[in-house]
């Protein structure tokens, strides 16, 4: 009968865990639009994350709503990588805008 408190912990934990993840996640839910553009560029680069409504590509390009190539910024430019830098800002503007046309 001991196990029977532990399993009860362990299954009111599992239900307040699930409680707080969908709670969560319905504080953001991606457009249809956004999420195509999400998409696009993951298939382009690995290293692509939802940054609360905006995509943050390479953690260096932020694309916000509406999603359009004129949404596209570099964070934090400058360097001896700048010219790199601006290269990937030109290529994620392109894949936004080719998602955005669809």
């Amino acid at each position: 009968m001991e196990n029977c408190g532990h399993r009860h912990f362990w299954f009111n934990f599992s239900i307040i865990w699930l409680a707080l993840f969908l709670w969560i996640s319905s504080l953001f839910q991606a457009t249809p639009e956004g999420q195509m553009v999400f998409d696009r560029l993951l298939k382009a680069c690995n290293e692509v994350v939802w940054h609360g409504e905006s995509i943050l590509v390479l953690n260096q390009i932020q694309v916000d709503p509406p999603y359009s190539k004129e949404d596209c910024k570099l964070l934090g430019a400058g360097g001896a990588s700048g010219a790199l830098n601006e290269g990937s800002l030109d290529r994620v503007k392109k894949i936004v805008a080719a998602a955005s046309d669809r």
